[in-house]
């Protein structure tokens, strides 16, 4: 099977990281090509046999008549790309890019799935909204990341909720008194929440927060204002996360807003203690309350506070997370995932 996957870019992010890893499985028994929309820098390690084409199709501009114009244009472009890879199906990522290629594969009259990475409040602009409502009527099928998506996608036909996929490195590394978290530097992620809790603990425990982002200034200002320079550390991205992972006995998620948190996942599949917001979607299908993790009312702080107090002071209870986390490895095996994928391709 010929498969060709659109996605904005292939950046250091979550919707990123999951093609990547299915591109990587399907180039074993397919032909597999990525289409890019822009021209930034690879992060994740893809196959060298997977074909990639990174196109030039991002231009900023304010004004309405512009944004149209260039819009009309990608859909021209990506169309001629879709004739002249001829796939057997496209798949595309993410709202802004799905639309446009929902319209660029009928105009090339193949099919489509697409695939929602955020949860479906989560978009705001007025005019996508409406573009999401009309234009996803006529996507082949729809891939999101939870019930409460599959229920308010109920205007499309074929809509799967498949988790993302998770890879472990086995690395033996000893724990070391770290609170991590992980994420994009943004206000959606919630770290400045988490760092607000975190000043209020009694903890000699490192905060690292690994990523990059728009919000750093005012978080590096939060952080001088809490006096909290030699305790919580911005670290930037990094393409070892993994080692982070090993090393951190606490993981911490705090976003106000997710889809599918790759990171929780990820963190508890490498035996880091989880605690994280119960946030509209996303946390609540990874952790059990109590059993693999602390799952904390959305917003509620000081619940949070606490419960993050009781990980760092109660080893046993940092083993017992740690342990029953590990299932998870079973529940997002990368075969496993990769053939729900591929059974709804066959199934379009």
């Amino acid at each position: 099977m010929k498969i060709l996957f659109i996605i904005t870019s292939l950046g250091s992010g979550g919707a990123e990281r999951v093609m990547s890893l299915l591109s990587n499985q399907f180039i074993k028994e397919n032909e597999v090509f990525i289409l890019t929309l822009s021209k930034d820098k690879i992060f994740y390690q893809i196959d060298e046999n997977v074909q990639i084409k990174q196109l030039d199709l991002y231009k900023h501009t304010n004004s309405i008549i512009d944004k149209f114009t260039n819009n009309f244009k990608r859909v021209s472009i990506i169309k001629k790309e879709i004739k002249k890879t001829n796939p057997d199906i496209v798949i595309s990522f993410m709202t802004q890019t799905n639309i446009i290629s929902i319209i660029a594969s009928k105009l090339a009259n193949k099919s489509i799935i697409v695939s929602e990475r955020i949860n479906y409040d989560f978009l705001k602009s007025k005019t996508w909204i409406l573009l999401r409502k009309f234009i996803y009527r006529y996507t082949n099928g729809l891939v999101v990341q939870s019930e409460y998506d599959k229920k308010r996608y109920n205007f499309v036909e074929k809509v799967k909720v498949i988790y993302n996929p998770l890879t472990i490195t086995n690395i033996i590394s000893k724990r070391e008194n770290i609170i991590l978290a992980v994420g994009r530097l943004d206000y959606q992620k919630g770290f400045d929440r988490l760092i607000q809790i975190y000043s209020k603990l009694k903890t000699d425990y490192k905060l690292i927060i690994v990523g990059e982002g728009n919000e750093r200034i005012n978080l590096e200002n939060q952080i001088k204002q809490l006096n909290l320079e030699n305790k919580v550390f911005l670290v930037g991205r990094k393409s070892k996360i993994e080692e982070y992972y090993s090393k951190a006995k606490i993981f911490t998620l705090s976003s106000r807003m997710e889809g599918f948190p790759n990171v929780l996942a990820e963190a508890m599949g490498y035996g880091c203690a989880c605690i994280a917001f119960d946030c509209l979607t996303g946390p609540s299908d990874i952790i059990k309350n109590n059993y693999n993790g602390y799952l904390i009312e959305n917003n509620n702080l000081i619940e949070y506070q606490e419960k993050l107090q009781l990980l760092i002071d109660n080893e046993e209870k940092r083993e017992i997370f740690s342990k029953n986390g590990l299932e998870i490895r079973e529940k997002l095996d990368i075969t496993k995932i990769t053939n729900e994928w591929f059974n709804f391709i066959k199934e379009i």
